[in-house]
């Protein structure tokens, strides 16, 4: 079976997967913004899909909220 990989930060194991469709442009523009920081594809798309989603619900939920 597939191990988990563990994170750089901390021993959670990443053991969830998502995979997504993307144009050959956005692949390219996403490989070269890995390569020009030094992380690997995985990692980058990770933590900003994470740092969008956590911005995006902060400003659904406080428009929300009284």
């Amino acid at each position: 079976g597939e191990q988990a990989t563990m994170s750089k930060h901390n021993d959670t194991p990443r053991d969830a997967r998502m995979d997504l469709r993307l144009t050959a442009e956005e692949k390219a523009l996403i490989e070269r913004a890995a390569t020009a920081c030094g992380d690997d594809i995985s990692s980058l798309v990770r933590r900003a899909s994470v740092i969008e989603a956590k911005r995006i619900l902060n400003a659904v939920e406080g428009k929300s909220r009284p």
